[in-house]
């Protein structure tokens, strides 16, 4: 719990940092040495892991060095034509580097642990809630919450705002269409009991269903759909909202929630982020109370 507060506090002092520095040139020299530094220590984690954990080595090495290709211009104006990205700014290039390290390290550790470890995993609600609430603050800093917007222009800009009637609708249909999906995946599954998440937790109270679906449908609707998406797109925020589901490691499971992912995102563009919150926490709620 400790390091993953800790890892928390150090990419939100990074964003923190970048957004501050987006306006100001003279802290453009201190953001690209952070970028070398950072993607050099990368590297060296990655080539340490490669006796050790080969597949994860692999993978954080392979995210380091594609990383270093976005500090060239030339190669950020060409995603700037498939991304709502501008090639000048050092807040873009930076979000784009740490998404690319997200998604190496966390394919790293799903190619390399085991199923059967990940299930024998054990993680308390409180960590999961940590979690969710670190991807709140990561959502609001990486917008530029206290350095580039005020607090109103933050939520705007995370889709956050009122939801009528018929959004509650659309968002009822929404969940109807996910609970399709996921129905089609377990039929491709073997009978395997609990559900991932229920034997992480050890099991789970209506209470403790309750607070994991509000938090996880606030932190990582607010992290993938309301700060990544406008910026990378529905298809890569969706690929990266599954690969960090690590309880999920099966083929089948990841591509459904990549699925789950991408309905998600169209709401978030069709609606807004309040609709997608509502239809991620209403799934989950009753995904949980199917299985207690």
């Amino acid at each position: 719990m400790i390091l993953e507060v800790l890892s928390m506090a150090l990419f939100c002092g990074v964003l923190i940092f970048a957004n501050y520095a987006e306006r100001r040139k003279r802290y453009w020299l201190a953001v690209g040495i952070l970028e070398y530094l950072g993607l050099g220590s990368v590297i060296a984690v990655g080539i340490l892991y490669l006796e050790t954990a080969p597949k994860l080595g692999v993978c954080i090495t392979v995210s380091g060095l594609l990383s270093i290709l976005l500090l060239f211009r030339e190669i950020r104006e060409r995603l700037s034509s498939v991304m709502e990205i501008d090639p000048e700014s050092k807040l873009h290039t930076l979000s784009l580097i740490l998404f690319i390290l997200l998604v190496g390290a966390f394919s790293g550790i799903l190619l390399s642990v085991e199923t059967t470890r990940i299930s024998t995993l054990r993680v308390g609600v409180e960590d999961v809630v940590i979690q969710d609430v670190g991807f709140v603050f990561l959502s609001l800093f990486g917008v530029g919450w206290l350095t580039r917007r005020s607090i109103r222009e933050t939520i705007r800009r995370l889709g956050i705002s009122s939801l009528g009637p018929k959004g509650f609708l659309s968002s009822a249909g929404f969940v109807g269409l996910m609970f399709l999906v996921s129905v089609f995946a377990s039929l491709l599954l073997p009978s395997s009991g609990e559900d991932a998440t229920v034997k992480v937790l050890g099991g789970v109270s209506i209470l403790s269903a309750v607070v994991i679906s509000i938090s996880a449908g606030l932190g990582e609707e607010l992290l993938f759909r309301g700060a990544m998406q406008p910026r990378f797109g529905i298809l890569p925020s969706a690929f990266l909202f599954s690969l960090v589901h690590l309880q999920y490691p099966h083929p089948v499971q990841l591509f459904s929630l990549f699925l789950l992912g991408v309905i998600l995102g169209y709401e978030r563009k069709r609606i807004n982020t309040t609709a997608s919150i509502v239809s991620h926490i209403a799934y989950d709620i009753l995904s949980f109370l199917s299985m207690i």
